[in-house]
């Protein structure tokens, strides 16, 4: 028979994960007490290479997304001179183009040298009837091209639509933003259905959502919600030095998510624009509970 600290102290189980999130943080301390132990604090090296989520785009990210393909420059300096920076790229941009301190702000960036982003889409096409979009000042040969979004960017396809059922959120979190958080991980959720506002079953609603893969799904999601800081509202996030006093606390609810319809669009056609096709029918499955 094991005594409860040897019971305390072997890999964590499945079952033990399933169960509390309690269970599993404190089952994953004790395996990090033990020689070779793979709790925290780990090296970077072992830490997940890649994750991924999906965020609805809206209104205000699109208009910002414009006034800076209007207004942006990627800018990159030809064998500068030793302890060339950001302020002396400012510096000719402002003496070729009669700009005030105000017209412009410079960044260092990756994989480009630099972005100038300027106050307006007129001082930006000013810029641009510079010839071959290059100029020589001060000894910086000085190129630079209109910034893009998708420059750095990859093709998303959501081939697949699913339903699900989600049970074990809290009805005072039932708010559209907290479920679009909550799968954004795999899913972009498309609409929530009718029950969702009339609450007349509190245990569980349905949504469709989009995903590219239906089978990476979790079953079981752990939906965390961190206290606020004190005299903060909940949905700022605080930019300060300040050290904290205190560790980090908040309530964990076990989310059951349920799917069970998987629509397949993935040999519908792409538009690009135009009208979308009104008697589209993708192949649907049926999944059982």
């Amino acid at each position: 028979m094991r005594t409860r600290l040897q019971a305390t102290t072997q890999p964590l189980s499945t079952a033990a994960v399933a169960t509390s999130p309690l269970g599993a943080a404190r089952a994953l301390h004790a395996v990090a007490q033990q020689p070779g132990g793979h709790g925290l604090p780990r090296p970077p090296s072992t830490c997940p290479e890649e994750d991924g989520c999906i965020l609805a785009s809206s209104f205000d990210l699109d208009c910002a997304r414009l006034d800076w393909e209007s207004s942006a420059l990627v800018v990159w300096v030809l064998n500068p001179p030793s302890g060339t920076d950001r302020s002396d790229v400012e510096d000719v941009f402002r003496h070729k183009f009669c700009l005030r301190s105000s017209d412009l702000a410079v960044s260092r960036h990756f994989p480009e040298e630099y972005l100038v982003k300027l106050a307006s889409a007129d001082l930006r096409d000013l810029v641009m009837c510079t010839k071959r979009f290059t100029f020589k000042l001060n000894g910086l040969e000085v190129h630079f091209r209109p910034w893009r979004a998708i420059s750095h960017a990859y093709n998303a396809n959501l081939f697949y639509r699913v339903h699900l059922h989600v049970e074990g959120l809290p009805p005072y979190v039932w708010r559209p933003e907290i479920v679009n958080h909550m799968l954004s991980r795999k899913c972009a959720v498309q609409r929530l259905v009718d029950g969702f506002s009339t609450m007349e079953v509190t245990s569980s609603f349905g949504l469709w959502a989009w995903t590219s893969d239906p089978h990476r799904i979790p079953k079981i999601l752990w939906l965390t919600f961190a206290n606020k800081a004190l005299g903060v509202l909940s949905t700022l996030v605080r930019v300060s030095e300040d050290r904290p006093d205190q560790l980090k606390r908040g309530i964990t609810f076990r989310v059951l998510l349920h799917l069970d319809t998987i629509e397949d669009y993935s040999n519908a056609p792409v538009l690009d624009g135009g009208a979308g096709i009104m008697d589209l029918r993708p192949s649907s499955h049926d999944l059982d509970p």
